[in-house]
């Protein structure tokens, strides 16, 4: 099933820009990222190319979900869409606003921070992405507007808002996703093995022994990169 909402892409060869229309195109396509609420006003839209361990994300296959949190403490989605369903090579997601007639959060709030997820369809496999180079990065030139970082829910980005390309996985050790492999990230292994909280976010596509969890072997990892004994493996 495919409900349409007519939209409109201008592209400018020279540079490259993209102007996006306040109404859209959007194809019941998703099967992994689908269960958020479809609000009819108010979108919140993000756009860009994907490329998953170096390689284009495949069109019509993969998909890009965006998430929120959900006010006790959890994630919600907010928005999804399949790469190349609305134009080939990108990914145009529309991250709908919370329902005010709803006593539940079950959409974004103004300038609310985006969480941005990738899943590998082939792989079946889902990438969080952090918001910092080389995982998250924008293009953008004097017609468009740079996109914050993090990237925040807020109206009027759906004209003139620069590119928002994603680069799923983190490296390996880059525990903080900073994009640097570093001592925050040894601290940040060693309160997780011991069970201390910590303000920074966690990115478990960065451990290092292969189980998807983070641990000493994590630890180990990022001390030696820091001394020059390894160089570090993506």
């Amino acid at each position: 099933m495919v409900t349409t909402f007519k939209f409109i892409i201008i592209i400018l060869t020279a540079p490259l820009v993209f102007i996006f229309s306040a109404a859209f195109s959007c194809a019941e396509g998703l099967t992994h990222f689908t269960d958020f609420k479809r609000i009819p006003s108010g979108v919140c839209t993000y756009a860009g190319e994907v490329t998953i361990n170096g390689t284009n994300a495949a069109d019509g296959e993969d998909e890009v979900g965006v998430f929120v949190g959900d006010g006790n403490g959890g994630e919600l989605l907010a928005g999804a869409a399949v790469i190349g369903e609305a134009f080939p090579g990108y990914y145009f997601v529309h991250i709908y606003p919370d329902d005010v007639t709803t006593s539940e959060k079950d959409g974004a709030e103004s300038q609310e921070v985006l969480i941005f997820r990738v899943w590998d369809k082939s792989e079946d496999k889902e990438y969080s992405v952090p918001p910092s180079a080389p995982y998250m990065t924008y293009k953008a030139d004097e017609f468009l507007v740079r996109p914050s970082f993090p990237p925040l829910w807020t109206t009027g980005t759906v004209l003139g808002f620069g590119l928002l390309n994603l680069a799923p996985p983190v490296i390996r050790a880059d525990t903080d996703g900073s994009g640097n492999i570093d001592l925050k990230d040894a601290i940040l292994v060693l309160q997780i093995i011991t069970q201390i909280d910590s303000d920074s976010d966690v990115y478990a596509d960065a451990h290092v022994s292969g189980d998807g969890k983070i641990g000493v072997e994590a630890a180990i990892y990022v001390l030696r990169v820091v001394a020059d004994e390894l160089q570090p493996v993506e």
